[in-house]
């Protein structure tokens, strides 16, 4: 059963959330109200305050039926059998994000006979749009600050490595100062971790701009073959073969999406001794597939370059699947 006690809501949702169903009384004449989504397998349920004192008692297969039928539901009774005899009008508005997908419904009820007009649908419909936008803003930006605090972690362990090879390796020079031959090589060291370290702030740079704009991205339709051919100049220590089948626009922000392709081509180069790489793109399933085909991919290995890529993919609204020959960075060809 669906527990309405149990609120692991941020605030910051939930006050949104409330806000709404406060307002829903004063837009259409029914006083109780009920937001009920679905996320990580765990129900949510935020209510105004007149609707608190009726307990939520529906069964999750009754939720889930709402949510898979995608339609507005009307009743005289509310389908719980605790307190069926005390409500006489019900409504149930399905929550659709920008992918089509239903997070959950927003539920109107009252203890007097009320009959839905088709004005009050379109508005409860409205309601019940701002409600799914909320919802998706929320947990996408929530899964991008996890994603930036594991790349913060992450590179705050890859740094580590040059800084303390810099400390080591300086401390030695001063020991063998009168001998040239070890000199030079501590000093060589010390170049290759520097750049090591810049390169890391390079790339966390490039992942996660410091600008007003912060994580928008300016979208505009980008060729595919010129997008690939770009990319194919910017890496010199790579053999690049692009095949491009794909001959629609896509819509992306032509410079982080290429730098994502880009971390990429470089996580491959670290884990894998071969220096040929193919591109393809091509249309599958109503997405523009960006593959990128390395012979041998290494699922367990992770690195900054890897997290920096998933990270842009994903502010794409994209997605990355490895498989055991290549990486599939997956785009819609719609703007979201």
């Amino acid at each position: 059963m669906v527990n309405p006690e149990v609120n692991l809501l941020s605030k910051s949702l939930h006050k949104s959330l409330s806000v709404i169903t406060s307002l829903l009384p004063k837009s259409i004449d029914v006083t109780m109200a009920k937001i009920v989504f679905f996320h990580n397998a765990k129900f949510f349920v935020i209510d105004n305050e007149p609707a608190k004192q009726y307990r939520f008692n529906l069964a999750e297969e009754t939720i889930k039926e709402d949510i898979n039928k995608k339609e507005v539901v009307t009743s005289e009774k509310f389908p719980s059998t605790e307190f069926n005899e005390e409500i006489n009008c019900y409504a149930s508005i399905p929550l659709i994000n920008t992918t089509g997908n239903c997070l959950g419904s927003l539920i109107v009820f009252d203890t007097k006979t009320y009959s839905f007009s088709d004005q009050d649908i379109v508005l409860l419909k409205d309601f019940a749009q701002i409600i799914a936008n909320t919802i998706e803003k929320h947990l996408e930006n929530e899964k991008t600050q996890q994603v930036l605090i594991d790349f913060l972690h992450k590179t705050i362990h890859d740094l580590k490595n040059p800084l303390t090879s810099i400390s080591l390796t300086s401390e030695l020079l001063k020991r063998k100062a009168d001998d040239p031959k070890t000199v030079a090589s501590f000093s060589e060291r010390l170049e290759k971790a520097s750049q090591k370290l810049f390169t890391n702030l390079e790339n966390l740079k490039s992942a996660y701009p410091v600008e007003n704009s912060g994580f928008k991205l300016n979208m505009a339709e980008v060729n595919m073959n010129d997008f690939l051919v770009d990319i194919q100049k910017s890496i010199s220590t790579a053999d690049i073969k692009i095949e491009n089948t794909l001959t629609t626009h896509i819509y992306a922000e032509h410079n982080r999406l290429k730098e994502a392709i880009i971390q990429l081509i470089t996580h491959i180069l670290l884990n894998n001794p071969t220096s040929h790489v193919t591109i393809k793109s091509y249309k599958k399933n109503e997405e523009a597939v960006i593959e990128i085909i390395c012979g041998q991919t290494d699922n367990s290995n992770s690195s900054s370059a890897l997290t920096i890529a998933k990270t842009l993919i994903g502010m794409h609204k994209g997605t990355l699947t490895i498989t055991p020959d290549s990486y599939l960075a997956s785009l819609p060809l719609t703007v979201l």
